[in-house]
């Protein structure tokens, strides 16, 4: 099928930011760059249910896939079993608070975080929410994910000084 202008529009980064109720700035442009990372609250269920996301960086995609793999090893799963832990593990990377709060305490060792640790609790919290709560967590976790990767490809279309 054809695409038409309005799905093109739809498509675009600063339209997908703006139906997450995002307005891009040179802040998180710099974020990116600088820290590795954005962080910015997300309406899930509109007026009940708000998130606090980021994006991954490159050291938590690889952790990602350390984790599945280990799973890969103790679990029999199918396919789309293994898409959902991929994106639960995810999710517990990329979101950091819900209705305010961490989604769970952070683990220290050594005063010092322990990221994996933390993630891990995350991964359990999440994991008991309803599919109905989390799809829509996953599917905007990825369109955030998504506008910002095509931001940072092609800075000059989308930001006014670059």
């Amino acid at each position: 099928p054809t695409l038409t202008d309005e799905q093109a529009k739809q498509a675009e980064p600063m339209k997908i930011l703006e139906q997450l109720g995002v307005a891009f700035t040179e802040e998180m442009f710099s974020a990116l760059l600088f820290k590795g990372f954005v962080e910015l609250p997300v309406e899930i269920v509109k007026g009940r249910f708000t998130v606090k996301f980021k994006t991954l960086t490159t050291e938590e995609h690889d952790f990602v896939d350390e984790l599945v793999a280990e799973e890969l090893k103790d679990k029999n799963m199918t396919n789309e079993g293994f898409q959902n832990r991929r994106s639960l593990w995810v999710l517990a990377f990329g979101t950091t608070e819900m209705q305010g709060r961490p989604v769970a305490k952070n683990v220290m060792k050594d005063k010092e975080l322990d990221l994996l640790a933390t993630v891990k609790k995350r991964r359990e919290v999440l994991g008991k929410l309803a599919p109905a709560v989390i799809n829509p967590m996953i599917q905007k976790h990825g369109a955030m994910t998504v506008a910002f990767n095509m931001i940072v490809a092609d800075p000059g279309t989308h930001i006014k000084n670059s």
